[in-house]
């Protein structure tokens, strides 16, 4: 029965561990999309500050 509890936690805790990896993998997508949109932004601010 111990045994069993020791897995059932430890299988338990792999899941927690996996999700936070998960969540960092969409949160690093997440930054270089915004990233992708600030640096468009400023391509397009200082393209219209260039015109006559």
């Amino acid at each position: 029965m111990e045994v069993f509890i020791v897995i059932i936690v430890l299988a338990g805790l792999f899941g927690i561990i996996g999700n936070q990896y998960s969540g960092l993998r969409r949160m690093e997508h997440l930054q270089k999309t915004l990233d992708e949109i600030n640096t468009g932004i400023k391509t397009m601010n200082e393209y219209q500050k260039n015109q006559p």
